[in-house]
């Protein structure tokens, strides 16, 4: 068993409401990724910083495995000399040669990215971040990289140095709702084992957690009483009545019987076959603590008025 000690950095932000499934910090008047957000705050306090899947691949440049690892040519001749050339060196012993990869795998990004410019302006900062390693740490750096497989998802969000004070940091970063793939931790343990201390975990945690909560789950509750609704349109609708009329628990009978909240078989009924059934408040998904039977009913009507075209008396 092998024990690795993992840096943690915690932050705290204001997340805004989740659109189409993805988290933003709300922050200096804006909208931020969670990655954006923590890029900002490293680099107000002087670090310069790094997508980690750039400095991810140059380390892979220096290795020489392109178009024998992947399986494909990357680039144009410069490249493929270049590329053949480390892939040599890295045969034998490294030793001081690690300097010529490094200087080699910066030509090989200059020619594989020349008519890409925000791309092609990268190599100096890409040579910057290495020149924050010792000889030692990139030796292991370079021999982490020999040994494993191609693998763009192990890279880590971010990479961060100070220039002025020589700390640098693989940074992953997650917000409140993310977890550590495989791949993640497959690198993590590598760097933390062979390099040293310089890989973190950069927790991004909500200020505005319950505010949160509170709206995913009142989010939750409309999706689910769409849903209810929806099952009900497959069954004849003066058939569940019949049942229902018969039916000495109502709420139980909705439940047991389709599935669906005893309000939302009541609107239903109430909507196909002209009934004024009233309505409980009590009866609500989730308690109904955190929304009113006024906006349960708005729910329905938005979504009947969507499937109303399929939806007919029967």
């Amino acid at each position: 068993m092998k024990e690795y000690q993992i840096n943690i950095i915690e932050l705290q932000a204001d997340y805004a409401d989740e659109q189409a499934g993805r988290v933003h910090i709300i922050h200096e008047s804006g909208l931020f990724t969670v990655e954006e957000y923590v890029r900002k705050i490293f680099e107000d306090k002087g670090y310069v910083v790094l997508h980690g899947a750039d400095l991810h691949l140059f380390l892979w440049f220096c290795c020489g495995k392109f178009d024998d690892t992947t399986g494909r040519n990357w680039g144009g001749d410069i490249f493929v000399k270049f590329n053949h050339q480390n892939r040599e060196k890295c045969l034998n012993q490294l030793g001081e040669k690690w300097g010529e990869l490094i200087d080699n795998a910066s030509k090989m990004w200059l020619s594989y990215y020349q008519n890409y410019p925000p791309k092609h302006k990268l190599s100096t900062s890409l040579l910057e971040a290495m020149n924050a390693f010792s000889c030692n740490e990139i030796i292991s750096l370079i021999g982490i990289y020999l040994s494993a497989e191609y693998n763009p998802r192990g890279a880590s969000d971010l990479f961060a140095f100070n220039k002025k004070t020589g700390d640098k940091k693989f940074i992953e970063v997650k917000s409140y709702t993310d977890s550590l793939r495989y791949e993640q931790l497959v690198l993590a343990s590598s760097l933390i084992n062979k390099v040293g201390d310089c890989f973190s975990i950069a927790y991004v945690l909500p200020n505005n957690y319950e505010d949160l909560m509170k709206n995913k789950t009142i989010k939750a509750s409309g999706d689910l009483a769409k849903k209810h609704l929806q099952k009900l349109l497959n069954f004849d609708a003066s058939k569940i009545y019949d049942e229902y009329s018969k039916a000495t628990d109502k709420a139980l009978f909705a439940t047991n019987n389709y599935g669906v909240n005893f309000n939302c078989l009541a609107f239903f009924l109430n909507k196909t076959c002209g009934k004024n059934i009233s309505y409980d408040a009590r009866l609500l998904d989730f308690g109904g603590s955190l929304y009113s039977m006024d906006e349960y009913l708005g729910w329905l009507e938005a979504a009947w008025a969507k499937l109303k075209p399929s939806a007919t008396t029967r």
